[in-house]
């Protein structure tokens, strides 16, 4: 729910209504394990679970409802775009290369820094040929780059 709260910040509360909701039933008489959705400008009714159209909500299951509710959000709905999009990026780069990596060290490699360490950057520098830290067309480069906004960095 937590994720769902940052993507789509109403719908997690209305969700998070329906588990605070006692007899929820009464307040959503005909709600079922479906959810309605835009397919490219087409309102399509999706079922939650097998027979999904034919359960209706209440207390004892309005739980399993919720969690249904956030993997189709999160997941379902995207699933054949996500499929396409892993089997293109595994194509590139195989699983075993990038699956050592975390969700939040895996967005930085794709997404980059937000903001560029100049010094630590000047540090790890290698210089080849007759180039080094001190020769003029460096320091004139670390000038540049230092003096650089964020964005141009």
């Amino acid at each position: 729910m937590q994720d769902l709260k940052e993507v789509r910040p109403q719908y997690a509360k209305s969700l998070q209504w329906i588990l605070d909701c006692p007899r929820v039933e009464e307040h959503l008489p005909d709600q079922t394990f479906t959810i309605e959705g835009d397919y490219f400008g087409k309102t399509t009714i999706h079922n939650l679970c097998e027979k999904g159209d034919d359960i209706s909500l209440n207390d004892d299951n309005k739980g399993r409802y919720v969690a249904l509710v956030v993997e189709w959000l999160l997941r379902g709905q995207v699933r054949q775009q996500l499929d396409a999009l892993c089997e293109g990026f595994n194509g590139l780069i195989p699983a075993r290369a990038w699956s050592v990596f975390s969700t939040e060290e895996m967005s930085q490699l794709l997404n980059g820094v937000p903001s560029v360490d100049c010094e630590l950057l000047q540090e790890s520098a290698v210089y080849r040929g007759d180039y080094s830290s001190k020769s003029a067309p460096i320091k004139l480069f670390w000038g540049y780059f230092e003096d650089a906004s964020e964005d141009r960095k």
